[in-house]
């Protein structure tokens, strides 16, 4: 009887150091090297490194952690049977915060803005961070003669995949028609000639104002002030379809002595669309506006 009972006691020990046994040593591999390697939340060291698992029972499985500064952390569960098939390797491949990407436009050389920051004209290089991997970026692309266009950039976004960001811009055909002027948005001052009398010189701007526009809104000759009606043009094809642009002149007395004159070409533009409240100031003038600014100025004998 007493033979039973040690042969049970034996054969219980044994079961038990079976059950608590390691395997061998497991070679923890990263690219790059360097990460840091926990199991199951414990520092183990950095790679390349090694570790014997043990598996008290079937249901045992590990959680391997590998981080490393400008890297996702890469987690690997782990058991005894998926242990067996790595031939004594854990491979760890290293994904970075920063994706970099050539960003290009068709055409070339626009400008282009990250988050607000200019960064460079296309073709320009630029390392996106996805340490938090629900964030967009933000890339927008400008060129004079074409419509501003604004990319957002995720994580998933396939130029990211390639290492190219290409964005086609689409051409603003009001470009075409409008030029720049110095009394677009913003008051020019013009010191009318002491040569010219008031009265001339206020027959000139009417004269010249009404060649351009339609018809005047409003007119008060003692104060100087006019207002000519809106001229619009209707344009098919902008970023959500047909666009209007507007311009209409404003002008008035800036002061008696010496006698000068203020104007103002205002240029604005919305959708077709959208309500009337919806005008945004554009900054180019459509190329009658900008000659009676000139004619104005040749007119009071200033330029």
């Amino acid at each position: 009887m007493l033979s039973a009972v040690r042969c049970a006691v034996v054969v219980a020990l044994t079961a038990s150091v079976a059950a608590c046994s390691s395997s061998e040593p497991v070679s923890i591999l990263s690219n790059p090297e360097a990460a840091s390697i926990q199991v199951n939340g414990q520092d183990i060291g950095t790679t390349p490194t090694q570790y014997a698992f043990s598996f008290p029972d079937d249901n045992t499985r590990h959680m391997v952690r590998a981080s490393k500064e400008g890297y996702h952390d890469r987690d690997f569960v782990i058991s005894e049977e998926q242990l067996a098939q790595l031939a004594g390797i854990i491979r760890f491949t290293m994904e970075a915060h920063e994706k970099p990407a050539l960003i290009t436009s068709d055409p070339g050389q626009a400008r282009v803005e990250i988050e607000g920051i200019e960064v460079g004209l296309t073709p320009v290089e630029y390392g996106f961070d996805f340490k938090d991997r629900s964030r967009r970026h933000v890339v927008k692309l400008s060129k004079p003669g074409y419509f501003d266009t604004a990319v957002p950039v995720s994580e998933n976004t396939e130029g990211l995949q390639s290492g190219v960001i290409n964005v086609v811009l689409q051409e603003n055909p009001a470009w075409r028609v409008t030029s720049e002027s110095e009394a677009t948005n913003r008051w020019l001052r013009i010191a009318i000639d002491s040569r010219i009398p008031y009265v001339s010189a206020w027959q000139r701007i009417i004269d010249s104002v009404t060649s351009v526009y339609d018809s005047l809104e409003q007119l008060d000759q003692q104060s100087g002030y006019l207002r000519s009606s809106p001229q619009i043009r209707e344009f098919p094809k902008g970023p959500d379809g047909p666009f209007l642009v507007r311009t209409q002149f404003i002008g008035s007395i800036s002061s008696q002595e010496p006698l000068t004159y203020k104007i103002k070409l205002v240029a604005q533009t919305r959708g077709k669309h959208e309500s009337s409240e919806s005008w945004a100031e554009f900054d180019r003038v459509f190329a009658q506006d900008a000659q009676l600014v000139e004619e104005l100025q040749n007119r009071m004998g200033i330029k």
